[in-house]
């Protein structure tokens, strides 16, 4: 992450979503992200594996996720994303 630059939601990217919450969190309590969120077992099976560019916004590939839920009647699915 740029540290001299303001974050902003268009430009937050993995590189900053994982240096400023998941590394810091899962530190924290020694365990996986998922593990933080998810509410129960059943919840942690995913449906589908997305693996992606880092530095593209996080926005954008949420974006981008819903629009595959949709078009893939997934939607409440999980996903296993690679750094998450």
């Amino acid at each position: 992450p740029n540290f001299e630059q303001p974050l902003e939601l268009q430009t937050f990217n993995l590189y900053h979503t994982s240096h400023w919450i998941i590394k810091p969190a899962t530190l924290r309590y020694t365990c996986s992200f998922v593990e933080l969120v998810a509410q129960d077992a059943e919840t942690q099976f995913p449906c589908w594996f997305v693996s992606h560019a880092w530095q593209e916004a996080v926005c954008r590939f949420v974006a981008c996720l819903r629009q595959h839920a949709e078009l893939r009647n997934a939607l409440g699915l999980a996903y296993w994303v690679c750094a998450y």
